[in-house]
């Protein structure tokens, strides 16, 4: 019998490092007998979502509640139960670990796939707020971010990092999850990265 797996990750609005390795995840999952559905947060009319970064894989758009609050878009809700419970695999992809807040909080075993920990994701983003939005991200997104993020760190999963600095980051606020946190980069498409066959001016960069 072949594994449910599902795949929780962002929307696919353009091809980027979230999507990227979702796909490369997917079809290595698929090779190996995975039945494999990706799932998203649904986005606001006013984005487009193009299903054909997923290469045709079985998706499904999860409805989000007042979608203009950030927290709500790694919220647990009973759609997203329904939809966990459906599978008997579970992973993760996304810019921060947050991504894995509905695995945490429906008490799953899961593998979370990231780039970053809430802070070094937000810092510079936060730093860059007009005045009423850095009121209302320290009052109310902020906080409710954090306990989205102290949720995954405490649940059962392993996660992997595409940086050691973003493993460091993530093990200062989990010591002692040593064991569960490792790093795993991108991997590099061979066929299509490949070396030059002429020689290159040593002076020259690019």
């Amino acid at each position: 019998m072949g594994w449910k797996t599902l795949i929780l990750t962002l929307p696919p609005i353009t091809i980027g490092g979230v999507q990227a390795k979702t796909l490369i995840l997917a079809k290595r999952l698929r090779d190996t007998g995975h039945n494999v559905t990706i799932a998203y947060h649904r986005l606001t009319h006013s984005k487009k979502i193009n299903k054909k970064v997923f290469g045709g894989f079985p998706t499904v758009e999860v409805d989000c509640t007042t979608p203009l609050l950030e927290q709500n878009f790694t919220a647990d809700s009973p759609s997203w139960r329904r939809l966990i419970y459906d599978h008997n695999r579970h992973i993760a992809v996304g810019g921060t670990i947050l991504i894995a807040h509905p695995l945490a909080r429906a008490g799953v075993q899961h593998m979370v796939w990231c780039a970053a920990d809430l802070e070094g994701d937000r810092k510079f983003r936060q730093a860059a707020m007009p005045w009423y939005r850095k009121w209302i991200d320290k009052q109310i997104v902020a906080p409710a971010l954090e306990r989205q993020q102290e949720k995954v760190i405490a649940a059962s999963n392993r996660i992997y990092t595409v940086s050691h600095d973003a493993a460091d980051r993530i093990l200062r606020l989990a010591p002692a999850r040593r064991m569960d946190i490792e790093v795993m980069p991108i991997p590099v498409n061979t066929d299509f990265f490949i070396p030059s066959k002429r020689s290159v001016d040593s002076f020259k960069l690019g």
